[in-house]
């Protein structure tokens, strides 16, 4: 392709223009920064027996099953995103006896952020979670299906480290995240009916870190809670989400956004171990 070029498109022939040997190199460290996108339609949230460090490099997430989920630009409702700068997203995800966490990974080059617009990752989830096939509509749910979301965003997260700059200075003391929240939670029923839940509410911690034209955002939050409006992990069950980027450098923002369709999240028990002494005694 880098040779001939892609006929009726802006891409030319580079064969006059860099040598046999340059366009193989170029062929060759494009191929190194390629995958297969290894895409499964139900992620299994691994069991571990400590805690979930809200730490990006923690070894605790080696060994963790990942799945990789395409996404596509929002075209439904106005305003729509047709060229969405961002097509795929990895998770990964660990639950221990309290609570249960996310490592998303995406791609972008940027790091462009303002108030306005800023790069964002939102997981949702139907509050009720379904029995059978029926499920609420991908985009924020519907009037009849309540979704459960928890959105993380890059300006607000720096927004938080101002104020803990300002509290230290004043205080003149190491000030932790407490009190602060770098993820929203929410409850929607439609593009049109979206609600932030009470401060009362919002028991999610997220950070995020961009590195090398990367960004990986944890978000980890109790398996259970006493509000109805939240979605509760249970072990073993079938349970629904979907994903939403938004890209700040390419203006994206409300509607103009990457989303994915459903997918499935379960979490897994450990087998006992008394389950292998009694095969054994079976033979």
């Amino acid at each position: 392709t880098i040779t001939t070029g892609i006929n009726e498109t802006p891409m030319g022939s580079y064969k006059e223009h860099l040598s046999d040997e340059e366009r193989w190199h170029l062929a060759h460290y494009v191929k190194s920064i390629s995958r297969e996108m290894n895409t499964n339609v139900v992620l299994k949230s691994k069991p571990i027996d400590g805690e979930i460090p809200m730490d990006l490099d923690s070894g605790t997430w080696e060994g963790a099953e990942l799945t990789e989920i395409p996404l596509a630009g929002q075209i439904l409702v106005k305003p729509r995103l047709w060229n969405a700068s961002i097509n795929s997203i990895i998770i990964r995800s660990l639950y221990n006896k309290d609570n249960i966490a996310f490592l998303l990974e995406w791609d972008d080059r940027t790091n462009r952020q303002d108030e306005v617009y800023s790069d964002a990752v939102s997981m949702q989830f139907p509050v009720k979670i379904p029995e059978g096939a029926k499920k609420p509509f991908f985009v924020m749910g519907d009037s009849s299906n309540k979704v459960y979301m928890l959105h993380w965003e890059a300006h607000h997260q720096s927004d938080m480290h101002s104020e803990i700059k300002e509290r230290v200075v004043e205080d003149s003391k190491y000030l932790d995240w407490e009190g602060l929240a770098a993820v929203e939670e929410s409850n929607a029923k439609g593009i049109m009916n979206y609600k932030l839940q009470s401060p009362d509410n919002q028991g999610t911690e997220g950070v995020g870190q961009w590195e090398d034209g990367r960004w990986r955002v944890l978000i980890k939050r109790p398996l259970f809670s006493e509000d109805k409006n939240d979605t509760q992990f249970e072990k073993g069950k079938l349970i629904p989400f979907a994903l939403t980027i938004w890209d700040g450098s390419n203006v994206e923002h409300r509607g103009k956004k990457a989303i994915s369709s459903w997918y499935y999240i379960t979490l897994v028990t450990q087998t006992p171990k008394s389950i292998y002494g009694y095969i054994a005694i079976a033979i």
